[in-house]
């Protein structure tokens, strides 16, 4: 049933206006999917530019340490590129809720969901480059998917919902203030994200200090 749902949205992505309601759980896999594939490949690069640095040295660090290990790697990246869209999704629903229309976040994550279609294809391309060790093509093509889910995709969706719904204000002032809200939310997310960031890699070198 989802492979239908795929192909039909991959096809038609703006049809899921009015059919929201009965594909939130679709739409929901999508972003699970997305951000499961995201993840995947940022692991295998991470793992493979560990190896690179690390074998490429002499002495003991390659014999006793050979990087971070590639779950908690995963783990770390699933979170971080889950919460990245989960921020994205609760900007939207929040604007929109105020300035838009009256969708619930289950209706705007079947929305959202049903654009990540062409973000899914470009994030397995991205795998692909990795897996065959292109890692310039591959980081190029998986900043080309990220910045798909996390940017155009939803200032498209909120640009039609806050014109096709407006209430309140003009839709270019609401289409302002999610663009705002997103960013000040996003800098912040990030900062705290780069403080933890720096506290692993710390941990990870303390040993050799």
């Amino acid at each position: 049933m989802y492979g239908s749902y795929f192909v039909h949205f991959l096809k038609h992505p703006s049809s899921i206006f009015g059919k929201e309601k009965n594909e939130w759980v679709n739409g929901f896999i999508s972003i699970i999917l997305f951000v499961f594939i995201v993840t995947l490949t940022v692991s295998v690069f991470v793992r493979n530019l560990f190896k690179s640095a690390i074998h490429g040295t002499q002495g003991l660090i390659n014999e006793f340490y050979d990087g971070p290990s590639y779950v908690s790697v995963f783990f770390f990246v699933f979170i971080f590129v889950f919460l990245i869209v989960a921020l994205v999704l609760l900007c939207m629903f929040i604007v929109n809720k105020l300035f838009g229309s009256s969708a619930s976040f289950q209706e705007v994550t079947a929305i959202y969901g049903a654009h990540l279609t062409t973000a899914i294809i470009v994030s397995l391309i991205a795998l692909l480059l990795v897996l065959l060790k292109s890692h310039v093509y591959g980081n190029i093509v998986l900043s080309i998917s990220i910045l798909l889910a996390v940017v155009f995709i939803p200032y498209y969706l909120i640009s039609v919902l806050l014109t096709k719904y407006s209430k309140g204000i003009d839709p270019l002032y609401s289409f302002f203030i999610y663009v705002a809200i997103f960013s000040i939310v996003f800098a912040i997310f990030i900062g705290i994200l780069a403080d933890s960031a720096m506290g692993r890699i710390v941990d990870q070198w303390r040993y050799f200090w």
